[in-house]
């Protein structure tokens, strides 16, 4: 991985072009590349479009104390968005619209001062795995930001985390102007695109309906699954073959791993927290990491979203949605990490 130079003024696009950028420095300006989908690259089934007839720049939702934390004075000249952090560390999302206010796409800023690359794990498998999940915002992990955020299965936008680490309550954010947390539950005549999901990143997409309003046999927020939106090579299940996608949720020089990444033989032993996750010991003594017990984001019959909590297990994506059906796996948002891209 070559980590990106982040100084005074630094293009965080400078080390290529992705969904989340972090910006390590409180008070800084950054700016990054805002013409590309993601990455820019073409992969099984997904080809990314110039990013044009963009007008202005604004935040979508960002976490904090106060509404301008974590990021602040955004703003656009046509092709590059730039904005100043604030004094907290935290998670912001801003979008880029048109004329006619709709979010053409958007990018998570993921304010951090962890050295991703310094910290980094090595498994047996090869591959280098982050130190936390996207969006950690503390090393402590019996705070339920250790958690990092949510994300349904192949969309790159982010959802916050819960408040407490038990209970169906989202922590609170500040979102801009005309933005909040909503679900959606589709009617099974709707189409429903990774665009409609793209101009909607505060949406929480539920399994389509059937007509009569009652809840279809379906787990997917698409109304055509597929199963390529994460980089999987495979049009039907999954492969070991795999690339980054322009839905990729993660910042340059990684990716979401494949679930050959996720090999179970390489953990020696855990360690359980009671009420708070596991320490998976790899490859001997005193190698380990922590997976909180994150629980899903779910979609109420209410419209409302809320927190399952669990006291005994957790999830994290792979780029896959399924073993066996690839239809699975796509509604329940959880928690995701990354992988050295190069792996």
């Amino acid at each position: 991985i070559v980590a990106p130079d982040y100084t005074e003024g630094a293009d965080l696009s400078a080390a290529g072009t992705a969904n989340c950028y972090i910006a390590p420095e409180h008070g800084t300006a950054y700016t990054f590349d805002a013409t590309t989908q993601g990455n820019g690259c073409a992969t099984t089934g997904i080809a990314p479009q110039p990013l044009r007839g963009g007008v202005s720049a604004r935040l979508i939702w960002q976490t904090g104390s106060v509404p301008d934390a974590v990021v602040r004075e955004i703003g656009y000249d046509g092709r590059r968005i730039s904005f100043k952090t604030g004094a907290e560390y935290g998670n912001a999302v801003i979008g880029l619209f048109d004329r006619n206010d709709v979010c053409l796409w958007s990018w998570h800023i993921w304010a951090t001062d962890c050295n991703l690359v310094g910290m980094s794990l090595s498994y047996s498998t090869g591959a280098q795995f982050m130190c936390r999940n996207l969006g950690a915002e503390t090393e402590d992990w019996q705070d339920p930001r250790y958690r990092g955020l949510y994300y349904e299965w192949g969309r790159k936008d982010p959802f916050p985390y819960p408040a407490a680490q038990s209970g169906s309550a989202m922590t609170k954010v500040h979102y801009g102007e005309g933005f909040s947390l909503r679900t959606y539950r589709p009617r099974s005549d709707e189409r429903i695109t990774p665009a409609w999901a793209t101009a909607h990143p505060t949406t929480f997409i539920a399994g389509v309906e059937n007509v009569s309003g009652t809840p279809a046999y379906s787990s997917s927020w698409l109304t055509q699954p597929s199963a390529n939106l994460w980089g999987n090579a495979s049009t039907g299940f999954y492969s070991t073959e795999s690339a980054k996608s322009i839905y990729d949720p993660c910042p340059p020089g990684w990716k979401l791993p494949d679930p050959e990444a996720w090999d179970l033989s390489i953990f020696r032993g855990r360690e359980e927290t009671p009420g708070y996750g596991w320490f998976m010991v790899y490859d001997g003594p005193g190698n380990s990491i922590y997976h909180p017990y994150v629980g899903v984001l779910s979609a109420e019959l209410n419209g409302n979203a809320s927190f399952s909590y669990t006291t005994s297990w957790g999830h994290l994506w792979t780029n896959a949605p399924g073993l066996k059906n690839p239809m699975s796996a796509l509604v329940d948002a959880q928690c995701a990490t990354g992988i050295d891209i190069l792996s």
